[in-house]
Order: C-alpha cells, then sequence, then structure tokens
C-alpha cells in the first residue's frame, strides 16, 4: 500500500513540476504581455479557508454569498509599507498596473493599512509584465501584527493581466491588507514584486486597534524573582554587579541532579545515587570522583556539570547505557552495580564548549523546550561546561536598536528570519527570510532564561554577545539624530560597507573611534544583562567574520585597536570576561591579534575550528592567525564534523583520539576542547569519543573502546560488536577530502559525470560496510525495538546506498557518453529505486525526516507554553525551513545544506533527477554515442533546479511527524524488508 501511496505523490509531484517546464518552454508570445486566456488561476490554487491554518478546518454546511453592496477600491491612495524596498511600496496602491514594488530576495512582503476596518469582498493581486511565473499568499489583520491568511496560491502561475482575484462569499474585517511572495520562476535571480494590491469593500464602524509600538516583557531579574523567589538587588554591588552563583545553592544543584536522573532514567533511579558538590583545590583541573556509600553510588565533583560527567561514566562502563543526542540505550541493570573502588578522574581541559554559531541554525531554529531539555541534559553528561546561545537575540536587537532611532518595526526588520540567525549574528548579512513573530520574540525570552538557568545551576558557563560594532546597514541614517541629541558626531561618516558575503548584502562595520562607541556598547550590555541576566563570563563575536578575499577596511579602521577597545569594553561590563573568537578562514587577523595585548591568555579565547583535520594552532607564520597558538592566546582544540547539516557516517576516529593526545602535549596555551560542527544530531560515535576522551591520562586505545561502545550501544551480541570492528575499519579508518561529513551525489543538483576521488568517493571499500550491516541483521529480532539500533541500521544501510549511487552515477554516464541506450536505461531505473529506497529506509528514524525538520514548527506553535500565532507567521516559519535545506536563500548556494532524509529525497531529489534523467539526457542518448559531455547538468537560465526546491516549500504539502514504525503497518514495509531489498539488489557491487 505503502509503494502506491508514494507512487502517486510521486507522479503528483512529477505532474506538478512538468506542468511547470511546459509553461516556460512553450514558444514565446511577441510581446512580454503574459496570455490571460493561458494562465487563469487554477480552480483550488488559490485558497480562501475559513480557518486559521493552525486550526482543523470546521464541517460546515454550503457557504452563502453575502452582498455587503457596492463596493470600490478602497486601497487606493492609501499608505503602503513593504520590509524590503522600501522606496517603492507606494507604488501598490497608485492606480497605475505601469509601476510597481519590487524588492531583492523572497520571500517579501508589501502590504496596504487602509487606516479604517473594512468590509471586504475580495482583493485583486496584480504583478507586472514580465515577471514570469510566481506565487505569493495574502493576508489580513486588524492590528498589523497578527496576520491571517486570506489566499495562496500554492502552484506558481502566469499573472493575468486583471491580476489575482481572491473573493470572499463572507465578507471579512481587516484593517492591513498583506502580500507575501513565495516564488518567482526566475529561481536565484529572482525579485519580490507587485503592481497594484486593489482592496474591494466598504469602510464599518468597528474599533480601530493600533498597531503595537513595543514589545514588552519583564526583566531577567523580576523573572528570577517571580518564577524561583531570589531578589538580585540583595546581592548586588554598587555598580549593580552580582555573581550569578549566589543566586542558587548547592541544592538547587542536588535538585537539577536529580531532575536529569528522572528525566533520562527514570525516577525510581534517582534513590540510586547521591551527589555531593564538592571543590578538590585545583583551580586548574576539573574533577568527579565515584565510590560507594550507605549502598548507594556517591558522585562527586566541582559542580553540576562534573558531577554528570561521573554519573555518565558510571552509566556507561557499570550499567551499559548509552546516551546520545538522538537516542538512547537505558537497559537499566535490575539493582545498583557496586564500584568496588573509589574512582576519581580529572582533567585539564577546564573549558568544555559546544556550538558553532551555524549549529543553532542548521539544527535547533524550531527547537522547543522539550527538545532543549534534551539536548541540555546530553550536554550535562557530556561534560560540556561552555554553552553558545543565542536563543532570544532577536530581542536583544530589537529592545537595543530602538534606543537609536529605530521603531519596533525597523528593527525587526535588521533581524534574519527563523533560520538564518547564525549568519546574521556573524555579521554575514542581515533581514533575509524575516520578519520573525511577536510572539517568536517575546517566547524566546521564556525559553532561554528557562534553559539558562538550568544550566547556571548545574556549574556550566553561557555564552552570549559580544559588542563588536557590527551594525545594520541604515544605521547611520536610522540612528544619527537620537546620537546627535546625545551629542555625538555623524555617526554615519564612523562607518563601512564590508563587502558582500555570498551575494548577500553584509551589515556595516562601526570604527570604535567613534566618540559614541561606548555608549553603544554600554547600553548593548545593558540590554542583554536586562534579557538574560548577568549569566555569563563568555562573549562570542568575530570581527569581520569571512570577509570577502581581498577585501579592506578603509585605513581609517585600525584593526588592533578595534580589537583592543572591544576587549577594553567588555571587560568594563565584567572584568572576569572572556571574548570568544572563531578561528575560521583568515581569522583571526594579526593586527586583531595585537590588540590584545597582556589580556590574549586569561581573557581571550580562540575556537581552532577544524583543529582535528586542519589546525590553525601549530601555524608558526606571524602574518596568519597571530603566529604559533595565536601569538600565544588561550585556544580550544575543535572538532569541525559537519557542514550544513549533511547525512552520513564519517571520519578518523585514531586521527581524533591521536590528534588530541599529540596536541594537549605539544600545546602550551590549549585551555579546552570544542564542538563546533556546523550541525549535530548525526554521526554520534564521533562525539562519544571526544567529549570522553579528555578524562584520560594517556591516549585512548579506539581499538578497545569501540568494543565497549558497541556494547553499551546496543546491550547485544558478538555480531554487533563485529559490526562496529568492522565500521572502525572502513567507514571509520579514513577521512574525507574536506575533514567534515562525506558529499553525497544524490543530494546535490543533478549531473553526469562528477567524480572527483575524496569528494564524492569514500577513502574506503564499499563492500566492507556490507559485513557491518549483516552483522547488524543477525540481531535484528532481539534489538529492532531499540532506537539506537534502529537508528544505526538506518544509518549504515543510507550510508552504504549513497556510495553505491555514486557508482551508477559513473555507470549512467559511461553508458550515456556511448551511446549505448539499453544500458543506460537499466542503470538509470535502478539509480532513481535507490532514491526512493533510501527515502523510505530514513522514514523509521524520528530526526531523519522531513515531516520532524519542518513538523517542529507545528510543536513549537501547539505547545502550551507558547504564544497563539497567527497565520503569517506560521507560513513564513515553514517556509524557512523548507529554504535553507533546499537552496539555502534567495540567493542559491547549491544544496549547501543537504541531507539524506525521508520526504527532501522523495519530493525533491528524486524529482530533480528524474526530470534530469528522463528529460535531459535520455533524448541526448537516444541521440548516439558523445551526446553527452563531462559536468552535463541540465540547468538553464530560467528554469533550474532552485525552483524545484521552491516548489517544493510553497506546495502546502505535509509530512507525517512519527516515524514510520519498525515492524511496518498497513501503508509501510518492515525495516527488516526494506534492508533485506538493499541486501538482495545492492550487496556486492553495482547491479542492473
Amino acid at each position: 500500500m505503502k509503494h502506491f501511496t508514494r507512487a502517486l505523490s510521486l507522479l503528483l509531484a512529477l505532474l506538478m513540476c512538468a506542468g511547470i517546464f511546459a509553461a516556460c518552454t512553450k514558444t514565446a508570445p511577441t510581446t512580454d504581455e503574459p496570455s490571460e486566456n493561458a494562465s487563469p488561476i487554477p480552480s483550488g490554487s488559490v485558497e480562501d479557508p475559513e480557518t486559521p491554518s493552525t486550526q482543523p478546518p470546521s464541517e460546515s454546511k454550503e457557504e452563502v454569498d453575502v452582498d455587503i453592496g457596492p463596493t470600490t477600491n478602497v486601497a487606493l491612495g492609501k499608505p503602503a509599507y513593504a520590509n524590503g524596498g522600501k522606496d517603492t511600496a507606494a507604488n501598490v496602491t497608485d492606480g497605475s498596473a505601469g509601476t510597481y514594488w519590487t524588492s531583492r530576495e523572497i520571500p517579501k512582503y508589501v502590504e496596504v493599512d487602509l487606516q479604517k476596518n473594512h468590509t471586504i469582498k475580495k482583493v485583486v493581486v496584480k504583478i507586472p509584465k514580465g515577471a514570469g511565473q510566481v506565487a505569493f499568499n495574502v493576508y489580513g489583520s486588524l492590528d498589523g501584527v497578527n496576520f491571517d491568511r486570506l489566499g495562496a496560491i500554492t502552484q506558481p502561475i502566469l499573472p493575468a493581466t486583471k491580476g489575482e482575484e481572491f473573493y470572499f462569499k463572507t465578507p471579512r474585517n481587516y484593517r492591513v491588507i498583506r502580500v507575501m511572495t513565495t516564488y518567482s520562476g526566475k529561481g536565484s535571480s529572482a525579485t519580490s514584486t507587485v503592481s497594484e494590491i486593489e482592496v474591494h469593500g466598504i469602510e464599518n464602524d468597528t474599533e480601530v486597534t493600533p498597531t503595537r509600538t513595543e514589545i514588552k516583557f519583564p526583566s531577567y531579574e523580576e523573572w528570577l524573582k517571580t518564577n524561583h523567589g531570589f531578589d538580585v538587588s540583595t546581592i548586588k554591588d554598587q555598580n549593580g554587579k552580582y555573581d550569578i552563583e549566589d543566586t542558587y545553592t548547592e541544592a538547587d544543584t542536588i535538585k537539577a541532579l536529580e531532575g536529569l536522573v528522572t528525566r533520562v532514567l527514570g525516577e525510581k533511579y534517582v534513590s540510586w545515587f547521591t551527589f555531593d558538590v564538592e571543590d578538590d583545590g585545583d583551580p586548574d583541573k576539573d574533577y568527579y570522583e565515584i565510590s560507594m556509600k550507605d549502598g548507594k553510588v556517591l558522585i562527586k565533583g566541582d559542580n553540576g556539570v562534573n558531577i554528570a560527567t561521573g554519573l555518565n561514566y558510571y552509566l556507561k562502563y557499570y550499567c551499559k547505557v548509552n546516551v546520545s543526542q538522538e537516542t538512547k540505550q537505558v537497559d537499566m541493570p535490575d539493582s545498583i552495580v557496586k564500584v568496588n573502588k573509589a574512582i576519581k578522574r580529572d582533567t585539564k581541559q577546564v573549558v568544555r564548549y559546544t556550538y558553532n554559531y551555524c549549529t543553532l541554525s542548521y539544527t535547533m531554529p524550531y527547537y522547543g523546550y522539550d527538545e532543549w531539555q534534551r539536548e541540555l541534559d546530553y550536554l550535562m553528561l557530556s561534560g560540556i561546561n561552555v554553552v553558545l546561545d543565542t536563543t532570544a537575540t532577536e530581542a536583544l536587537w530589537v529592545l537595543y536598536l530602538q534606543n537609536y532611532g529605530y521603531t519596533c518595526q525597523e528593527a525587526i526588520e535588521f533581524v534574519c528570519g527563523y533560520t538564518w540567525k547564525a549568519w546574521w549574528l556573524m555579521g554575514n548579512l542581515e533581514s533575509t527570510g524575516g520578519p520573525v513573530s511577536d510572539n517568536w520574540i517575546v517566547d524566546t525570552v521564556e525559553m532561554a532564561r528557562v534553559n539558562q538557568r538550568y544550566l547556571t545551576v548545574m556549574g556550566a558557563d553561557l555564552c552570549l554577545q559580544t559588542f563588536v560594532g557590527t551594525m545594520p546597514t541604515d544605521f547611520g541614517t536610522k540612528a544619527e539624530k537620537a546620537l546627535a541629541d546625545m551629542g555625538y558626531p555623524n555617526v554615519g561618516d564612523y562607518m563601512t560597507a564590508t563587502g558582500g558575503w555570498c551575494g548577500f548584502t553584509r551589515p556595516y562595520a562601526l570604527n570604535t573611534t567613534f566618540p559614541g562607541f561606548t555608549e553603544l556598547a554600554e547600553t548593548f550590555y545593558e540590554t542583554q544583562n536586562y534579557i538574560y541576566g548577568r549569566v555569563n563570563d563568555y562573549y562570542a563575536g568575530d570581527l569581520l567574520h569571512e570577509i570577502s578575499g581581498g577585501f579592506n577596511l578603509p585605513a581609517s579602521f585600525d584593526k588592533a585597536s578595534m580589537s583592543r577597545t572591544v576587549l577594553d569594553l567588555l571587560l568594563a561590563e565584567n572584568d572576569e570576561g572572556v571574548w570568544i573568537i572563531q578561528s575560521w578562514w583568515e581569522n583571526p587577523l594579526p593586527d586583531v591579534v595585537k590588540g590584545w595585548g597582556e589580556d590574549r591568555e586569561d581573557h581571550m579565547l580562540l575556537l581552532d575550528l577544524a583543529a582535528v583535520h586542519s589546525p590553525r594552532w601549530s601555524n608558526t607564520d606571524p602574518n596568519k592567525y597571530g603566529g604559533k597558538e595565536f601569538g600565544g592566546s588561550s585556544w580550544c582544540y575543535c572538532i569541525l564534523e559537519s557542514y550544513g547539516g549533511r547525512s552520513g557516517m564519517h571520519m578518523s576516529l585514531q586521527k581524533v583520539a591521536t590528534n588530541y593526545f599529540n596536541t594537549s602535549k605539544q600545546a602550551k596555551h590549549m585551555k579546552g576542547i570544542g564542538l563546533t560542527s556546523e550541525s549535530t544530531e548525526r554521526n554520534p560515535v564521533v562525539f562519544d569519543l571526544f567529549w570522553e576522551m579528555i578524562w584520560e591520562d594517556k591516549e585512548i586505545d579506539v581499538e578497545e573502546w569501540i568494543t565497549q561502545y558497541a556494547e553499551r550501544r546496543y546491550r547485544g551480541g558478538e555480531e554487533t560488536v563485529k559490526a562496529w570492528e568492522r565500521l572502525l575499519k572502513c567507514i571509520y579508518f579514513v577521512n574525507t577530502v574536506d575533514g567534515t561529513t562525506i558529499n553525497y551525489s544524490v543530494v546535490n543538483y543533478p549531473q553526469l559525470h562528477i567524480k572527483e576521488v575524496g569528494y564524492f568517493y569514500p577513502a574506503y571499500q564499499n563492500k566492507a560496510v556490507e559485513g557491518a550491516i549483516k552483522s547488524l541483521l543477525s540481531d535484528y529480532d532481539a534489538l529492532k525495538d531499540q532506537e539506537t539500533y534502529v537508528y544505526d541500521l538506518v544509518d549504515i544501510c543510507r550510508t552504504y546506498l549513497s556510495n553505491v549511487s555514486t557508482e551508477y552515477i559513473d555507470k549512467m554516464f559511461s553508458t550515456a557518453k556511448a551511446g549505448n541506450y539499453e544500458e543506460f536505461e537499466k542503470y538509470k531505473t535502478r539509480f532513481l529505486d535507490l532514491i526512493l529506497i533510501m527515502d523510505e529506509l530514513s522514514d523509521f528514524t524520528e530526526k531523519a525526516r522531513l515531516g520532524k525538520w519542518v513538523g517542529r514548527v507545528d510543536v513549537w506553535v501547539n505547545d502550551e507554553r507558547t504564544a497563539t500565532y497567527s497565520d503569517f507567521d506560521v507560513d513564513l516559519m515553514k517556509l524557512d525551513a523548507y529554504m535553507l535545506i533546499t537552496n539555502w536563500s534567495t540567493i542559491d548556494l547549491g544544496n549547501y545544506a543537504n541531507r539524506e532524509i525521508s520526504g527532501l529525497l522523495s519530493d525533491y531529489y528524486y524529482v530533480m533527477w528524474d526530470y534530469f534523467l528522463n528529460k535531459i539526457i535520455t533524448p541526448k542518448v537516444k541521440s548516439g554515442p558523445n551526446k553527452v559531455t563531462n559536468g552535463q547538468n541540465g540547468v538553464n537560465a530560467v528554469v533550474t533546479y532552485y525552483n524545484m526546491g521552491r516548489q517544493l516549500a510553497i506546495s502546502g504539502k505535509t509530512f507525517s511527524l512519527e516515524p514510520t514504525p519498525v515492524d511496518g503497518d498497513e501503508d509501510s514495509r518492515s525495516l527488516k524488508e526494506v534492508v533485506s531489498e538493499i541486501r538482495d539488489r545492492f550487496f556486492s557491487g553495482v547491479k542492473i
């Protein structure tokens, strides 16, 4: 049954796609005026829901058309506003189809304020000549903040001259009408464009709700008093500063540890343990100690984090338990396993840092309370004690900018959309994918405080934001008057553009020589403290992150002086503060390092992001990164394990262990380690080893370690151990060409021939993976109900198939080039089948599914702890989620954030490959030899694979939140059946 359902879904997707391409490849009319008859709105393509998108449709009788009498275009001449291309917004209400609003990037919106509430019978949206295929949504609002969806074009259309009409049998009452662009057939060169918004209705006398001018929430100090009964004013010094450690007791830490045990193991296991917070007196090391006392397991440590690390050690090596980010195996013994001899372990790596900025966007953009709680519990068990947290930075900047002439709405527009926060905070772009919801801003403040309180009580440190002077591009204009009123000169004279980033316009840099720079920094930290409290000693922020090659600041921007000023102002805010900088590309620049002076050891911390594969710390050239060990600065040995959230098992475990051990002996300024992968929720064995190895006083024996890992991963038999011993000799024996996730050909834009040794081709024999799969399958019936087992079996099989897919591409290329149509067809069929099997396979694991990635939006908005979100908010959240993992954004980054997840494989990658192979390659093969060229990809200037990704994003199709049951159901095969097909059809080489 599932095969039929999947096939029907794919057929519909392909027909929809074929319709787009047919429209684009028809003979062009002699004028650029679209034909009205050729492109009417298809029946059903314009939605007219009676209820918000987050509510189930109600059953009702057929709607009666209500007549409200004569109507006029009440939008004519009314004020219009846009979140991009503001100067042209007024064109949508000027009554002329020849003028239009336009803005770079999609999505963007333009809206008309009717100024009074109106009873509305229809909205007409006109698109200018030559726009090509488009799609957009229409919304209505009474308050200018919360918008109901009035209609949505979910299949791209060629707009008619008369416009696209949204007619309402039941009249609607709104003041503001908004149009959000969602698609342009011009691909990555697209712009948002609307020529007219007509609103046909009559004014009514209902009370007008003014648009909000500010977003309010209590200060952290008020929140702490209300929720935890602690009055911070009792511990403040004369400067208003306080130590966050004075706001909780050891009893609070013990309670937090007991909560962790309850969530991970179950409440009954709390009685197994006694926890004791005790400082052993060595400030240069962290420790934990495990022993027995009164029949219980006693775990001591400097703080809650170290005690949790000791707890994890006991669970792993005494109870054979495994807890990862994705899954857990917590089949506990029947009774307490005694520790016969006290175990004390320590580490000099006093900083265990986690998260690249990118991690938080590629993995966690829509994490809610429950997912964050699980993640934070994992961090505590892993011993991580410094956590980069960007939750609620939207609120930080919205409040901050309103001090300097920005309205609330203008400040929100500087903020990026939900999935681009990382690159916004790193100074690579601004506004992309926004605006975020008011409710999101308030809700994430609350969630940040809840999460951070847990980390604080456990003894972990937060890493918040450093003020480095990266400002909105319009700051010189918007803030000029406010700063002038404070007595400062024109701030715009002290700002400079910083070039572009991947086609995006970067925010501007403000010179620290601006006389008001101190005021700007102090206000920034005051605002940050208002939101989060004084919870941290670590502050992240790069100067000139990923600046384009060859870009130079004006001579007046002295980088050494700038870095010195930034650090001085940070230390004025917190005299124990540490500025964290990512060492990446050319960063840190030598002049930036020079500015730190003698503070580089105690108040700077460099993250050597890819130290395992491509270390910067060992550089000896003084003109790079400040010289050896960043000029004698403190730094962390980091692992950059994955780019963009890409799937796949990879990385030499031996190299991870050996490189760390050698580095720890050689380096003089290493202060710790860090996980700085661009994404997580994958490759759990690597992280398990990485966090554990720092507590050893000698290099880990990886072969012995992998045996123990396999035993606790499943509690299985000898064959599961053999499986991991085999994996250690193939997948986990070698590195990829760039040191991170293997790049799989299926999840890239289709092309022939793609052979690039080391990039798409693993440096191990794929046949060796077959042995590991066979070993795992031997224990299938006993282990199939363990989520760790299912996760690994799926991951290994998917990795195996990904490698096979590249071999099929080789075969398709060679047969296509030879003009051997019969052989080409056989390989093509098998290759396309393989993609669908990978999709079906991925559906068995919770987080390898498009339904989970996008569905987190629904979980968030339906959580009773969050506010009620409007249709516009939910639509934009989901659109942003789709965009990041397909084309990345309006500006196409070519599937950079690709991932092999169900739904995406079937409805995106399969659609692209099917079109490519059948529409582009097959006709060439039929025409004879040498018609297919190396690198053939079938992309032209208008119809691109980009459009297919955006089409999926606007389709409105839903994917289940729940994974396929391992035993299958009426619509699905079992996991064993799927893996058996893989074994029978694909093992032992490429077969036809």
